[in-house]
């Protein structure tokens, strides 16, 4: 959620964003299993997630196919370890302490690499793909299918938590509660 800008989230609002996702995937899998069964196929190819999408008004300017440079998108970390570091003691010198930094620094400092690094991907790719497959039980999918439904439903979920910070921020908080998705899903 911090590619979203979003600092904080309450549990609750944690098991809600769960909720719509698995309510927005189990939207976009079941317009594609009508497109894949009008053709008597069991694979889910990447044209059959283009006309799904298309069907819901959502048009792909992403085409996996078309990409020269093979780029891989893996899941982001935001790098270093956190917690203090020892220093190695040399004879005749004290110990400093590790640099402590004010409430809030490193939130920020992972906010802005998670929104400059856009090619990272915020859900890892294998707990993705098990909750894909646990929503289509028989059907297989095809080689681009699922990098390109992750970005779709990360893109939707981001878009949802921007639009319910931005709640936040107008009732004077800095957590994200329930309220403020609902709220924006009855805009939406």
């Amino acid at each position: 959620m911090h590619r979203a800008g979003v600092k904080r989230i309450s549990k609750r609002s944690n098991d809600k964003i769960r909720y719509i996702i698995e309510q927005y995937m189990k939207k976009i899998i079941g317009i594609m299993v009508i497109f894949v069964q009008n053709d008597n196929r069991k694979t889910i190819k990447i044209g059959d997630l283009r006309s799904a999408l298309e069907t819901m008004g959502m048009y792909l300017a992403v085409d996996l196919n078309c990409r020269s440079n093979k780029q891989s998108f893996q899941s982001c970390v935001s790098g270093k370890k956190s917690g203090p570091t020892k220093k190695s003691s040399i004879k005749g010198t004290e110990e400093r302490r590790s640099h402590r930094y004010k409430p809030g620094t490193k939130t920020l400092r992972s906010i802005k690499y998670q929104q400059k690094n856009s090619e990272c991907l915020a859900i890892p790719k294998a707990i993705f793909e098990n909750i894909t497959r646990t929503l289509t039980d028989e059907l297989r999918f095809s080689k681009g299918v699922f990098i390109l439904f992750q970005i779709v439903v990360e893109k939707y979920i981001i878009e949802l938590c921007e639009k319910s910070y931005l709640c936040t921020l107008h009732s004077n908080r800095d957590t994200i509660k329930p309220e403020d998705i609902d709220l924006i899903l009855r805009i939406v």
